[in-house]
Order: structure tokens, then C-alpha cells, then sequence
């Protein structure tokens, strides 16, 4: 909801979601919809407004607290755990869990209660470590001692690769129909810098403001590129993406 560069790869990342969230919109009959980890209710919020009964669960009260000051209606919004969810065997037709398993010590204990509660679609985001740049990032981390995307409690606590949840999701037989690499371009500079003390994200976010400064025309360029859906383009750029996003369906259809 931030305006500023920064978070221009976050901004697409939402753009994404709610063009998937669409196309769902038209194939299923039943309109229930549950966002796990949905923070202050953005996503449930826009799908009340797309006529679907919509909850949100979230482990944390005071980003489920902040729901009815940023928005004029209340959502249902349910304090709990994705490991354990309060709901019964398939009662949403479409299930989001975004930028959320990657703060779950048992992201696969996760991602199978979530596959138990969706009953059509299941729509993931995790961010990208499968990426070149998170790589080289993990390059240098084993000679440096630290890797600055395992962080303290709060923050990501499972590094998630994509070969990983495709082989999870393989397993429980369900049908992965789409992978798009989301803010792909802009991953670099703002995503991933060498893992040295004396580099923090912030100075990434420094660097961006700078570049989006000098080239007024790089943000929207950007934007343009990363939200281009061509299939071969969505292959090449999953090595480039800030985001992995990961449509499944439970059904044939």
C-alpha cells in the first residue's frame, strides 16, 4: 500500500495476485475465500468486494488489529496458526497463502493443511531462492558465515525452493497450472546484496531511489516488463524473480 520505490516489486506482486484472482473468479460456483497470513486484510478485503464470503487468519494480533482502521468494512478475521487451521476439509474454493511460508519453521505441515482446506484453487507466493542472485547471495554467505536470508523470529525462517514445493505439491497429487516470476527485474538492486555487515536492506532501498532518480522512465519500464505474461518470458525470468507466484488446482479442470 506504500507508494514509494521500494516497494514498486511488492506493488506487482499484488497486480499479479489480483489478475490471477480473476481468471479463478470465472470457474468457480462456490465464492468462499480464505487468504492464510493475511496481515491487515488486503486480499480479503478486495475479494468482499468481489462478492466472495472471505476470511483471513493471521497468527499475528496486531497486523489482524490494524483491518478496521485501514478499511471502511470489517473482515472475518481469525487469530491462529496455518499449521493448524480451524476450518473443516475443502470449505474454501480458492485458498491464497502469499509471502507467508517462508516464516514457518514446517512450511511442508503448512502447505499440506492448506492444501486441505482449498477445494478448487491454491495460490501460493514464496519469495525466490532459486533465483541467481539468491545463489550467489548463498555463495558468499558459506565463506562469510552469514546469509542474510535466514533471519530472526518475525522474519523469513525457511529458505523454500521452488524444486522443493513442486516436489511437495507433486506429491499430494493436486495439478501446479501456472508459475510466474514476479518482479523479476526489479529483484536486482533492491533484493539481494553480498551478505556484509555493513550492507543493510536499507541501503538497497537507498540505491533504488537513486537509480528511479536518474532514469524517470526505469520504474515504469520495469513495471511493464515484469507484468508481461508470456510463458517463455515467465520460464527465463523464474531465474531472475523476486517472487515465485504458484497456482494450483485440486481438480482436472
Amino acid at each position: 500500500m506504500d507508494d514509494s520505490p521500494q516497494h514498486l516489486g511488492g506493488r506487482i506482486r499484488a497486480i499479479w495476485l489480483k489478475r490471477l484472482l480473476r481468471e479463478i473468479d470465472k470457474n468457480v460456483s462456490s465464492k468462499t475465500f480464505l487468504d492464510a497470513g493475511c496481515a491487515e486484510g488486503l486480499f480479503v478485503v478486495t475479494m468482499q468486494r468481489e462478492a466472495f464470503f472471505s476470511v483471513g487468519c493471521d497468527i499475528s494480533l496486531n497486523l489482524l488489529s490494524k483491518n478496521r482502521s485501514l478499511f471502511e468494512k470489517k473482515s472475518n478475521l481469525i487469530l491462529c496458526s496455518i499449521t493448524n487451521l480451524p476450518f473443516k476439509e475443502n470449505s474454501f474454493s480458492v485458498v491464497l497463502c502469499s509471502e507467508t511460508l517462508e516464516h514457518i519453521p514446517n512450511w511442508k505441515g503448512a502447505l499440506q493443511e492448506l492444501l486441505r482446506v482449498a477445494c478448487v484453487y491454491l495460490l501460493i507466493t514464496i519469495p525466490s531462492y532459486e533465483s541467481f542472485l539468491a545463489n550467489v547471495v548463498s555463495f558468499l554467505g558459506k565463506f562469510l558465515g552469514r546469509d542474510i536470508r535466514i533471519e530472526k523470529e518475525g522474519r523469513h525462517i525457511s529458505i523454500i525452493r521452488l524444486r522443493s514445493i513442486l516436489k511437495t505439491l507433486h506429491e499430494n497429487d493436486v495439478l501446479v497450472k501456472r508459475i510466474i516470476a514476479s518482479h523479476a527485474i526489479y529483484s536486482f538492486p533492491q533484493g539481494y546484496w553480498p551478505p556484509f555487515p555493513s550492507v543493510r536492506v536499507s541501503r538497497s532501498h537507498y540505491l533504488s531511489q537513486i537509480l528511479m532518480g536518474f532514469f524517470p522512465n526505469l520504474k515504469s519500464f520495469i513495471q511493464q516488463l515484469d507484468l508481461k505474461y508470456d510463458e517463455k518470458l515467465q520460464r527465463i525470468l523464474v531465474t531472475f524473480a523476486g517472487s515465485i507466484i504458484i497456482l494450483v488446482s485440486k481438480t482436472s479442470t
